[in-house]
């Protein structure tokens, strides 16, 4: 980025994991015509359900929540 190489700071197994569970559940992402939409709850729910993941579903909804509220904001889809 500008002519700057940077490493990728190193994650921990946590992060690790909830980036991986927000990129694969991008991908379920509803498609849009003006802006990007979040993702749903029940999605989010269904996805941890199906592939066992190792949290609660509060949990999961808070942090993909919280990543997604980001990311719309970085790409401008959020007011």
């Amino acid at each position: 980025m500008l002519g700057v190489e940077a490493e990728a700071p190193e994650l921990d197994q946590r992060t690790a994991f909830w980036i991986e569970a927000f990129n694969l559940l991008c991908r379920a992402r509803q498609p849009s015509m003006g802006g990007i939409l979040p993702i749903s709850p029940v999605t989010m729910l269904d996805m941890a359900e199906r592939l066992e993941w190792p949290c609660e579903p509060r949990e999961c909804v808070e942090v993909i929540s919280a990543l997604d509220d980001a990311y719309m904001e970085m790409h401008g889809s959020k007011d």
